[in-house]
């Protein structure tokens, strides 16, 4: 299968390696934290896409303290996407299309999934 995915392995080796810093609780509207804002912003410049736009940045920074869950699986789905391997095939593929389908992985498919958390 050509586009099955990353390996397995190197994924879970890298998720066992989560840094503290990326496990912090994530800026909201109500407390400052960890910018998922900053740090998306960051990865799609570092992808060669257009940075978050202002409406972007508010989304991930300006939510609700009970939105905490969905925002630390942002965290940590960066974390996971800045993986070197990753990365570099993202990169190749940069265009305006990845870049809405990173947004929208990041947006509602995480946020259905913190519920459980």
């Amino acid at each position: 299968m050509k586009d099955s995915g990353p390996p397995l392995a190197p994924l879970l080796r890298r998720l066992a390696d989560t840094p503290a810093e990326w496990m912090l609780p994530a800026t909201t509207a109500a407390a400052e934290g960890v910018s998922s804002a900053a740090l998306l912003s960051d990865f799609l410049e570092d992808l060669g896409l257009i940075p978050l736009n202002e409406k972007e940045v508010s989304a991930f920074d300006g939510a609700k303290a009970d939105q905490r869950g969905w925002l630390a699986l942002v965290l940590l789905a960066l974390w996971l996407l800045h993986g070197d391997q990753l990365k570099a095939e993202l990169s190749q593929r940069a265009s305006p299309e990845l870049r809405r389908s990173l947004l929208n992985l990041l947006g509602q498919p995480l946020r259905d999934r913190a519920s459980v958390l």
